[in-house]
């Protein structure tokens, strides 16, 4: 019962194609269960069990649905006619089903007992079993784990029915015997083959070739036939018929003979099969083969395949008969054939040619013995196919050479590039025709001519010995430019490889290949001059001026001089600028640029830094009068009137010059130029000055100091007086003067200070400054620098905008004090008002000492001073200084 739930348990969970079959073994199952049952209540009933009963209608039952499981099962996996499985299940049966009237049947009609068709029955199904099983067995199909399972219990079920069936005639079987355990075995395995997932296999069709005759194959059906003369031999021995017995030793002889010569025939058979199999196999595989090496190898593999000779080697030779080289081998032998040649040591050598030719090839066969007549004429096919297969990758790589030299040729005519053939002599052998788009000559014109006729002399005579240079690495590229000479007369300049070619049998001469770079050439050295000029004057830029200098500092360690730097700025200008436009000013830049040039030598350089900037560098300098000299020419130049836009225009220089050796960085004598340069234009137009080290010194304390004002005070303007931070008005006329916003409405006398005066006297910026930074009192703070234009309009764009009133009360007059460079404007004023004079006199000396004022203003010799405002003030004094 737990095979049947088995089998019903493995269909649902595995769902095969074809539930039938499996559906049949259950029922088959189920009826075995139900004949047991019976026999068990029959033998409960009476002492014996009755012949026939229902029992055995039940068993018979179940061997009948089994057997149609077996052969649906059979079906579906083959669906059409196999004849030869057939056969071969017919031999194994009739073999099967003498043995069974000899033991079985014959025994049971000698008996004379009731029922003999009931009895009968059981025998002749189990022969109708072995039928199925061997149908099954030697037919095509899988063997999957559950089909093992089944003839397993085919075998199990045909034992122990032989087995109960002979203890039932000898009576010696009884129920409970061993032999029970055979039938409880076979519905064990034919559940667990339900249960199997490989179950699904055996209602699935066949996809497998047929089954060659094998030698089991072959055993089983021989002994299938040698059954009949057995059994006859059994008859005879009970019998004591001697005669018989000789007839039968003399059919089994015969028997026999007969297998083994079908054996042979059948060998035979399937050998030539393999042969046609694999000659198919090896066209299919030589049509796939492209190179001579495939189709080589292909023909040593299935030559070895055809020759089917256990120890035989199979290779691939070149050459004649007697000088024959191995190229490729398989088999047992190969590393010996491939190092040997065919003299792999004693034994068969056979040579099949591919061709006639036998310089084409040869298939060469070692084996220990002669080759068979349809082993040798399998070769030889297999050589011919060879020989096909070759032809064909010969035309294929023919054709295959024409396309690649006609694409090649076409390129080369259609490519824009120049090729050319040079001999030895540099004579041209070969271009291609792009020559005349490039260089305008004609398609043969340049064939004979040599390559340094296209190039300038010198250019030629730089061109031989790189060529000899060439001429000596063969194979390595070597890049070169060529300025050739195109038909017009101009120059094409050609970025150019050489390459030695020489070894080469199918050039054997240099290859140049050359591309038109003119057009490239030109933005190239556009774009290098755009980038280190100036575009406005064409004059160097910093960058390239910087270079140069470092360049020049090192060329001094060699020639022992000095480098000198001159650093030139215009004066005036930001005038000539504001007033007549910037193209005017773009116009006078450049007139300066070509002025300087004039006084330098052809080894100097000189460049526009920016603005109305320029630097110059004198290479190779004596000393620092040469660099005075040329500093003097530059003034002059630059002083002479010239007419921009229409505009008599006039501007002035100031040039610092320094001096430097390979002991100087290029940042130092840098700086020190732009130091000398702002010290003359301190000392005033059109002056020039040279680099001394103090100046650097004297920067370098300013620095200091107003960096400890900053640390100590925070800035210098936050240790004043809140009402001594008076702001500085514009004046028009007092440009270069600080202004001191002072008020006050009351007259004081000639010689008398105003009370603010004292106080600016007793609390001025500087002695507070002095006392911040702990200076004694008549120690200078620093070298007072002229003003500029810049720090005149910052004091009186301040003063400008100085409120009406301050503390409160209305605003009084705001009088303007200029301080001269060397003087102090409040003694001048104290001297001025102790001398008597007339009001004629006064207003002489005013206008005198106004115009005196203009001039220094002019020359930058007034200084701002920080005011002091005093109490009071007007607002018409403002209006006098706005005007």
């Amino acid at each position: 019962m737990a095979a049947v739930v088995a089998t019903l348990v493995g269909v649902t969970i595995h769902r095969p194609r074809s539930k039938a079959p499996w559906y049949l073994v259950a029922a088959s199952g189920l009826c075995a269960i139900a004949a047991d049952a019976v026999f068990v209540v029959l033998a409960d009933r009476h002492e014996t069990v009755p012949f026939p009963s229902l029992a055995d209608a039940l068993s018979l039952a179940s061997y009948v649905i089994l057997a149609a499981a077996l052969l649906l099962m059979i079906r579906r996996q083959v669906p059409g006619r196999d004849w030869p499985s057939l056969v071969d299940a017919g031999i194994v049966t009739v073999g099967v089903a003498i043995v069974s009237w000899t033991f079985f049947l014959d025994p049971r009609l000698a008996t004379g007992s009731n029922a003999l068709e009931i009895a009968f029955a059981f025998p002749v199904l189990d022969v109708l079993l072995v039928s199925v099983a061997a149908r099954m067995v030697l037919g095509p199909g899988l063997r999957s784990p559950a089909f093992a399972m089944v003839t397993t219990a085919l075998l199990f079920q045909l034992v122990g029915d032989a087995l109960y069936g002979f203890g039932s005639l000898h009576g010696w079987y009884q129920v409970g015997d061993p032999i029970d355990l055979f039938f409880v075995l076979s519905a064990v395995l034919l559940g667990t083959a339900a249960l199997h997932p490989s179950m699904v296999e055996l209602t699935e069709p066949n996809t497998d070739p047929e089954k060659r005759l094998s030698g089991t194959r072959l055993a089983v059906l021989s002994a299938a036939t040698l059954m009949a003369p057995a059994m006859l031999a059994v008859a005879a021995l009970r019998d004591g018929s001697g005669e018989l017995l000789v007839i039968v030793g003399a059919a089994t002889t015969l028997s026999v003979l007969v297998i083994v010569r079908l054996a042979g025939v059948v060998a035979r058979h399937e050998r030539a099969e393999r042969r046609e199999q694999a000659l198919g196999q090896a066209a299919a595989a030589l049509v796939s083969a492209w190179t001579r090496d495939d189709i080589q190898r292909v023909a040593v593999d299935y030559a070895l395949e055809i020759v089917a000779v256990e120890g035989a080697t199979v290779g691939f030779a070149l050459g004649e008969a007697d000088e024959l080289e191995v190229v490729t081998a398989a088999g047992a032998c190969t590393n010996d054939m491939l190092r040997l040649g065919v003299h792999t040591g004693e034994g068969a050598l056979t040579v099949c040619p591919i061709s006639p030719d036998p310089a084409r090839g040869s298939l060469v066969i070692h084996s220990r013995e002669a080759l068979s007549k349809h082993a040798r004429e399998g070769v030889e096919t297999l050589a011919a196919q060879v020989a096909l297969a070759l032809e064909g990758a010969a035309l294929a790589e023919d054709l295959h050479e024409r396309q690649s030299a006609e694409r090649f040729r076409s390129l080369v005519k259609n490519s824009s590039d120049v090729i050319m053939l040079i001999e030895r002599d540099l004579e041209i052998r070969y271009h291609t025709p792009s020559v005349e788009r490039v260089l305008g000559y004609s398609e043969d014109e340049l064939i004979g001519q040599t390559l340094p006729e296209l190039l300038e002399p010198d250019e030629s005579e730089r061109l031989r010995p790189f060529f000899r240079q060439v001429c000596g690495a063969p194979g390595r590229p070597m890049p070169r430019d060529l300025p050739l000479r195109r038909a017009d007369g101009s120059i094409c300049q050609l970025e150019s490889v050489f390459m030695n070619l020489f070894d080469d049998a199918n050039v054997t001469a240099v290859v140049v290949t050359a591309r038109d770079v003119t057009e490239r050439r030109a933005l190239e050295e556009q774009l290098s001059h755009q980038a280190f000029h100036d575009s406005l004057t064409g004059l160097a830029n910093r960058s390239l001026f910087t270079d140069r200098v470092t360049h020049a500092l090192g060329l001094t360690r060699r020639q022992h001089s000095l480098v000198g730097v001159l650093f030139v700025d215009l004066d005036d200008f930001k005038t000539v600028n504001d007033s007549l436009g910037h193209a005017a000013g773009d116009e006078l830049l450049v007139a300066v640029a070509r002025r300087l040039e004039s006084c330098l030598r052809e080894e100097d350089t000189c460049a526009r830094l920016g603005g109305d900037e320029f630097a110059v560098i004198l290479e190779n300098v004596d000393g620092p009068d040469a660099a005075v000299a040329v500093a003097q020419r530059m003034l002059g130049v630059i002083s002479e009137p010239l007419d921009v836009l229409g505009s008599r225009v006039s501007v002035q220089g100031s040039i610092g010059v320094a001096l430097g050796s390979s002991d100087v960085s290029t940042t130092e004598i840098l700086r020190n130029a732009d130091l000398a340069m702002y010290r003359a234009k301190g000392e005033g137009m059109s002056r020039y000055a040279l680099f001394e080290p103090s100046m650097h010194a004297r920067v370098l304390e300013r620095l200091g100091l107003k960096a400890e004002a900053c640390r100590r005070s925070g800035s210098v303007r936050a240790l004043l007086p809140a009402n001594r931070r008076a702001p500085v008005g514009r004046n028009r006329r007092g440009r270069g003067a600080s202004a001191l916003a002072s008020s006050g409405s009351r007259p004081r006398a000639p010689g008398q200070l105003h009370p603010a005066r004292r106080r600016d006297r007793a609390h001025s910026p500087a002695r507070s400054l002095r006392a911040a930074l702990g200076v004694p009192p008549g120690s200078a703070l620093a070298e007072p620098r002229p003003p500029g234009p810049r720090d005149e309009r910052e004091h009186l764009r301040a003063a400008a905008r100085q409120p009406e009133s301050r503390g409160g009360g209305e605003a009084g007059p705001l009088r303007v004090v200029a301080r001269a460079l060397g003087t102090d404007a409040r003694d001048n004023g104290e001297r001025a008002a102790r001398q008597p004079c007339d009001r004629s006199s006064a207003r002489g000396t005013q206008e005198h000492r106004r115009q005196d004022r203009d001039r220094r203003l002019r020359h930058g010799l007034l200084v701002p001073q920080l005011p002091a405002p005093l109490p009071g003030g007007h607002a018409e004094d403002r209006q006098a200084l706005g005007r």
